[in-house]
């Protein structure tokens, strides 16, 4: 718990656009050929499938009401590398929310993660984050289902997608590469 606390208050205090720059550089330094705001055919808005069936159901339990997205838009990846077939994801605050909790709550086991999804549940319930309802009541639940496809879409195209929360690295230090590095082999 007291490792919780300590990155959520780092959490805080980090810069968001110098830590997801940083992290864009390290990227390319280790990949080279790192894509920013990736998207493909296969990772819509409207994907559906068995697999999200729970994770609907866990979502809409929030507000009571069946959430549905109505509008296809394709999702884009926040990094990707396309020689390697890996996507790296960086959730910021907004990302740990009991609907977020609820979802992964809903994956099958089939689905094969590389981040700990019991720690990212865990960040989700201490983190709890809210976002302005005045300007999308359904946010919350949006970014919910979104991550789910892009965890879901990925895995089944192919592709091996890490998660890393702001703070985790501290991206200001000398050892930021390696750290980087520890947590994209170690999954």
């Amino acid at each position: 718990m007291e490792v919780q606390n300590y990155y959520i208050q780092r959490m805080r205090k980090l810069d968001r656009k110098f830590c997801k720059e940083q992290l864009y550089l390290l990227l390319i330094d280790l990949y080279g050929d790192i894509e920013r705001e990736k998207k493909y055919e296969w990772c819509t808005s409207l994907y559906d499938t068995n697999d999200l069936r729970n994770i609907i159901n866990n979502i809409s339990s929030v507000k009571h009401m069946e959430f549905v997205p109505i509008r296809r838009s394709f999702l884009p990846f926040d990094f990707v590398s396309e020689k390697q077939k890996i996507i790296i994801e960086y959730d910021e605050r907004q990302h740990f929310t009991k609907q977020r909790y609820l979802a992964l709550q809903g994956y099958s086991k089939e689905i094969c993660l590389h981040y700990d999804k019991k720690y990212w549940k865990e960040l989700c319930m201490q983190i709890n984050a809210k976002m302005n309802k005045k300007v999308d009541p359904l946010r919350d639940e949006k970014r919910a289902l979104y991550d789910s496809i892009r965890d879901i879409t990925a895995y089944k195209n192919g592709y091996t997608l890490f998660r890393i929360f702001h703070g985790q690295i501290d991206f200001s230090k000398d050892n930021a590469k390696e750290e980087l590095s520890k947590l994209l082999i170690n999954k």
